[in-house]
């Protein structure tokens, strides 16, 4: 499932244009006219408690959008993993980079959708630093899982590029009712 997650969208190289990236990404994503099958994709609710956003999802990628003046500024692309989501691509407008989109975006969406949130096998060193903020702030919230035995162990024994481990983001904390 995870190759066809993954050519369900285009994905993201850090050598590419993030301006065009995203702007390539939301047109593909809210076309009028969509593809037949599985990279057609449909607008759903926005996420409250967020700037104004768009959300869109082809049933195995939700692509979620933070729009300013009716352009996107910001992506985080997630695919369906464990319990939740992991996130994938996490992508900034050059003129919006360093603004603090990601960490509020990353709790926002969990909370919403009440499920946990997993980093990808490997990250950019941004990446590290939305996780090592979570972590940082949401100590309650950010914990590690063996992807193999969904096994929950302390955030600090992750290791970057090693996919049998993950950061998760909880929806919420053991004290939230």
């Amino acid at each position: 499932m995870l190759i066809r997650e993954i050519k369900a969208m285009a994905p993201y190289e850090p050598t590419q244009d993030p301006n065009e990236y995203l702007v390539q990404s939301y047109l593909r994503a809210s076309s009028k006219t969509q593809p037949f099958g599985d990279q057609a994709y449909t607008k759903i609710a926005s996420i409250p408690g967020m700037q104004t956003n768009e959300v869109y999802t082809n049933g195995y990628v939700t692509s979620i959008f933070i729009m300013e003046n009716k352009e996107p500024i910001f992506l985080l692309n997630l695919f369906t993993f464990g319990e939740g989501f992991s996130t994938t691509n996490v992508v900034v407008h050059s003129d919006h980079t360093g603004k603090g989109f990601a960490v509020p975006t990353y709790l926002a969406v969990s909370k919403h959708f009440r499920v946990p949130l997993y980093s990808f096998g490997t990250h950019t060193p941004a990446g590290d630093r939305i996780w090592q903020t979570l972590a940082k702030q949401f100590p309650d919230r950010v914990i590690g899982v063996k992807t193999k035995t969904w096994e929950r162990i302390p955030y600090d024994q992750i290791q970057d590029g090693d996919v049998s481990t993950r950061a998760m983001l909880l929806p919420t904390s053991k004290t939230d009712k």
